[in-house]
């Protein structure tokens, strides 16, 4: 597991949970962490751009 504290807001923390081998370091995780953040941001980005977060019910 890994935590991450923002620069900006001390008091919070963030957590990664995740498996790796054995001899994955901590570099690899960070780098991994980094890279799922930009990730989710993308995602939201999307989301907003093509209004998908103000639809409440979805058909399928």
């Amino acid at each position: 597991m890994l935590a991450r504290r923002s620069i900006t807001k001390p008091d919070e923390l963030a957590y990664f949970l995740a498996s790796a081998p054995l001899q994955a370091t901590l570099a690899d995780w960070v780098r991994i962490d980094g890279c799922r953040w930009k990730i989710e941001e993308c995602f939201q980005s999307a989301k907003n751009e093509c209004g998908l977060d103000r639809y409440e019910v979805r058909r399928y």
